[in-house]
């Protein structure tokens, strides 16, 4: 099936109803069938999946909490869920502020991490 958009001022058409638009910032989010979870973008402001654990395997902090760190993000505007409770404790790109997807985490000692999400429509390699 062939999906057309069309750009016209701020607002874009979609002649293909399994592609759905978020009004407020007017991206696509077009991901692989099935259940994987995958981000749109390559800076991942747009990610608005389910990873909650780090590139090195600790737990993502709540975006709501301020322990044991405290948070710079905690407008609901900085979110792609629109919402700081809807992201959780999962992987973000808050404000768009940095080059890819990362969290504040759980362990004391380590304030934040990067997280690893494949670009939808790629896969995840990684060198032995």
């Amino acid at each position: 099936m062939m999906m057309m958009v069309k750009a016209l001022n701020t607002q874009l058409l979609i002649t293909d109803p399994t592609v759905w638009l978020m009004q407020r910032y007017y991206w696509l989010n077009i991901r692989r069938a099935g259940s994987e979870d995958c981000n749109p973008t390559a800076n991942g402001f747009y990610y608005t999946g389910h990873t909650s654990v780090t590139e090195n395997g600790r737990q993502c902090q709540a975006w709501t909490s301020q322990t044991p760190h405290s948070n710079l993000y905690t407008d609901d505007s900085d979110f792609p869920d629109e919402s700081i409770a809807d992201a959780s404790n999962y992987c973000r790109n808050p404000a768009n502020d940095w080059s890819r997807l990362w969290c504040y985490t759980t362990d004391p000692d380590v304030t934040w991490e990067k997280c690893i999400v494949p670009l939808c429509g790629k896969s995840l390699r990684r060198s032995c």
